[in-house]
């Protein structure tokens, strides 16, 4: 699909009865909701098409390679050819159509595309260019130099109907020559050449110049010098047919036939989120049309199948993490994520508009720094994975931190012994304000105040039993401590040992006292090797009367905590499966490992049970609050209402009219006559 920068008149590709040959629509009143077919082209060529419609929607020029065919869009049924020089044309031809920003002139530029110029085995075709005025079809007489012969990577106009913008690669490859002439003399009016790291390309007809893969990228106006500067949040690469907005796919799920898509005003750094339609399948996306929407946010043009949607794009903020391995955690409030790395603490908001960082001393051998924000979501406690605690870092100003290195301190002693020894932080639990709750390899429970490091429950061991203390090739040594807070019983967590997790038994304290509750017996737990994951193997519900156990069998079993036993039913959750937590009525929600989807289970009625597609990609927190799934990626948050009434509702909104005359034909008999939804 072509599109004009208003989206005022489409050009939309389609091939119903398959072959070469496309059949060309010109379609008006898209943007009102009232698409109009105007007619067909007709003498469209047949072959891989370079096409390119006038920024005021009245001309259109297409070309298999050999010819290239323009198009009055008031007439689209007499195309001129237009007369082409002398010149030799590659076997495997590249190049690009462009018109000029006023619509009045058209230029081709082919150069060699083929494999075999470009290892060097043969004589490259030299790169050449024509240029003809729009609508006469007269060609334009062009100097010698224009173009460099080997090595020409894109051309177009720049804002100035005058002027020819080029990028083409050095002779080493390694980096890229930008250059603006003058295009009836020739005259070299600015040059500058990337750096080997560096990238640029030509966007919006020739009238932005992109640099990509530096530090920090940038748009640049390009008129007959380059201008102002605009500062992008990302890389652009793909963008979309007006060639204004940058096209990132993000996360994609082949088998929900949707991508969520971010798209960058390359004029204004903007940035905005839109939910893609693929029907089905992962597209090039080279049609996509986004154009702003009264009242804020953009319009986005999708041709699916033999439909056009409309989708709306709303504005998000573009701020980044410095980097993308590591640890991460979401606050209790879910309103900013945190990123522990080997050098820093980082935070964002949850709508990505601030971003904060702090430097993090070097971690230990063999150690990864982890992040854990404490219940009043006000701090971030950062620890060792088997070693100790670093530091509490208010959110409010990170600088401001709080060293904890010396609380535990046979952990402390322990900081640079590469073998388990038992004295180690194994896990780590918010309580209540700023209050945690530790337990370590061997099994012993603090309670610690994250704001100034002070101890207010002295170690002691969870279990009289002699726990695991390190050291050996025991079962133990691939196992994990556990420690989660109970909801609603302020001081009271629910701790495994690692010895229990090969047991099955959990254990109910009140840290406050201390005080043990009740032991609870499970099945052995299923314990994730990397405290990277999602969750861990429990999940208490809102209030705390019920806790999901992962179990090791593939079998997630809720108790009844008080009672003291299990509640009938469970969820399957095998393999690589992450416990999420609790959904609407009597179900457990669960992320299913490799197929982008969560499941959710009705303990109490397996055929009311369902899985929900989600965005591809690593996780890095999953949540559910007041029937609400919250799935972040790091660069993505996706929000889901998980009642199947609430969801329908939405989907009729989002709807919002009758079937078509041709959807009712593929309805069943029986179907009502009224809307759906009504």
């Amino acid at each position: 699909m072509d599109a004009t920068p208003d989206g005022r008149v489409l050009v939309v590709q389609s091939k119903p009865g398959g072959g070469d040959r496309p059949t060309m629509t010109v379609v008006t009143g898209a943007l009102q909701g009232k698409p109009r077919a105007r007619g067909h082209l007709t003498g469209v060529p047949e072959g891989k098409l370079l096409t390119a419609l006038s920024p005021d929607g009245r001309h259109f020029a297409a070309t298999a390679g050999e010819e290239v065919r323009l198009w009055r869009l008031s007439d689209p049924g007499h195309p001129v050819t237009l007369k082409l020089g002398d010149h030799e044309l590659p076997e495997d031809a590249g190049g690009a159509l462009d018109f000029s920003s006023d619509g009045t002139r058209l230029l081709r530029t082919t150069d060699d595309n083929g494999i075999p110029c470009a290892n060097g085995d043969r004589r490259c075709v030299p790169a050449f260019i024509e240029a003809w005025h729009v609508p006469s079809g007269a060609r334009i007489p062009l100097p010698d130099g224009l173009l460099p012969e080997t090595g020409l990577n894109e051309a177009a106009f720049t804002s100035d109907a005058e002027t020819l913008a080029t990028i083409s690669y050095t002779h080493d490859e390694l980096r890229q020559r930008i250059e603006v002439r003058d295009l009836t003399t020739g005259r070299l009016r600015h040059a500058s050449t990337t750096s080997d790291l560096g990238g640029a390309l030509l966007r919006d007809g020739g009238e932005l110049l992109i640099r990509t893969k530096i530090r920090e990228p940038y748009a640049q106006q390009l008129g007959r010098a380059p201008g102002r500067r605009t500062a992008l949040p990302v890389d652009v690469g793909t963008v979309d047919t007006t060639a204004r907005y940058g096209l990132d796919l993000g996360a994609d799920n082949p088998e929900a036939g949707y991508a969520e898509a971010t798209l960058t005003d390359l004029h204004t750094g903007r940035t905005y989120r839109t939910r893609v339609p693929t029907g089905g399948e992962v597209a090039a996306y080279s049609g996509v049309a986004a154009l702003p929407r009264p009242g804020g946010g953009l319009t986005v043009l999708v041709p699916v199948g033999t439909a056009l949607m409309v989708v709306r794009a709303e504005p998000v903020g573009a701020e980044r993490f410095l980097e993308d391995a590591g640890k991460y955690s979401v606050s209790p409030d879910g309103r900013h994520i945190a990123l522990t790395t080997g050098r820093r603490l980082e935070v964002l908001d949850a709508s990505r508009t601030r971003h904060r960082a702090v430097s993090l001393p070097p971690a230990p051998e063999g150690v990864d720094w982890l992040p854990l924000w404490t219940a009043d979501s006000q701090r971030i406690v950062v620890w060792g994975e088997q070693g100790n605690l670093q530091g509490s870092y208010p959110v409010r100003d990170l600088d401001d931190g709080v060293a904890l290195d010396d609380v535990v301190p046979k952990a402390k002693e322990l900081d640079r012994v590469r073998a388990t020894r038992g004295g180690e932080v194994d896990a780590l639990a918010a309580l209540q304000g700023s209050e945690i709750a530790l337990l370590t390899v061997e099994g012993r429970l603090t309670r610690v105040d994250a704001a100034d490091g002070t101890v207010l429950t002295r170690p002691f061991l969870v279990h009289p039993a002699p726990n695991w203390s390190g050291g050996g090739f025991d079962r133990e040594i691939l196992a994990r401590g556990q420690l989660v807070g109970r909801p609603g019983h302020p001081g009271q967590v629910a701790a495994i040992t690692r010895t229990g997790t090969l047991t099955g038994e959990i254990l109910l304290w009140d840290v406050t006292v201390p005080r043990r509750i009740s032991p609870l017996q499970s099945r052995a737990v299923s314990v994730p090797f990397s405290t990277s994951y999602v969750t861990g193997p429990l999940a208490f519900d809102a209030d705390g009367s019920r806790l999901a156990v992962q179990n090791i069998d593939g079998q997630v079993r809720v108790w009844d905590v008080d009672r003291r036993r299990t509640l009938p039913g469970a969820a399957p959750a095998t393999g690589n499966d992450a416990l999420i937590g609790f959904g609407p009525g009597h179900s457990v929600v669960t992320s299913v490992f490799g197929k982008d989807v969560v499941r959710i289970h009705d303990l109490t009625d397996d055929e009311a049970s369902g899985t929900l597609p989600v965005a591809d990609g690593d996780w890095v927190a999953g949540s559910v609050r007041n029937h609400r799934l919250t799935v972040d990626t790091g660069t993505l948050r996706q929000t889901f209402d998980l009642r199947p009434d609430e969801q329908f509702r939405t989907l009729c909104a989002a709807a919002g009219r009758d079937y078509t005359n041709a959807e009712r034909q593929l309805l069943p008999e029986g179907t009502p006559a009224e809307p759906p939804c009504g």
